[in-house]
């Protein structure tokens, strides 16, 4: 009964509106029932647009922000979730990261570790941290990440041109797009 009014709903199983909406709060409380309010895709159609034309990749989902760090990474996570259960199959790598976030973007990667360029940086936890290697960011292809400190990750992972798809929020997606545009990537040839 997707998408239909409790009155609806209520008509369906020959009960009263009220009852048909004492149960549906019973049902979600237990988990049964999933209430969602999803933000309209003009909200974020810019920045996604820019992101992809800026970083070459194919999908950009991107949360509204909240003052609240928890709400936010929910934001971003529901809409990461979303575009998992739409697009995991068998054989399917997912990868847990470091930190709040499920994803593969980080400041460090477990065993490389980039840098603002999406090069490979030297450090002295170098071989010391067990993690991802650039080699597996480009087999897991999705980035995930909400918190505001994670700018400069993001960047350097969008910039291994091994991202397929970035869930973000809407300031990271802002901040990504201006430390891009602050520090450009040398050309080379």
């Amino acid at each position: 009964m997707e998408g239909e009014t409790q009155e609806v709903i209520a008509n369906r199983l020959g009960i009263s509106r009220v009852k048909a909406g004492s149960w549906l709060k019973r049902a979600h409380a237990e988990g049964v029932v999933d209430v969602r309010v999803l933000q309209h895709p003009s909200v974020s159609a810019e920045i996604e647009r820019e992101l992809i034309r800026c970083f070459g990749i194919k999908r950009v989902l991107v949360s509204l922000d909240h003052a609240d760090a928890d709400v936010q990474r929910s934001g971003v996570a529901s809409l990461a979730a979303d575009h998992l259960s739409k697009t995991l199959h068998d054989g399917s790598i997912v990868a847990v990261g470091m930190g709040c976030n499920v994803g593969a973007v980080a400041d460090m990667m477990g065993d490389d570790f980039i840098d603002l360029h999406g090069q490979p940086a030297r450090t002295p936890l170098q071989g010391r941290v067990i993690g991802l290697t650039i080699g597996d960011l480009a087999r897991i292809l999705d980035a995930i990440a909400s918190e505001n400190t994670k700018a400069a990750g993001i960047l350097g992972a969008l910039r291994t041109g091994v991202i397929d798809t970035l869930a973000t929020s809407v300031i990271n997606a802002h901040a990504v797009l201006r430390l891009d545009e602050a520090t450009p990537v040398a050309e080379t040839g």
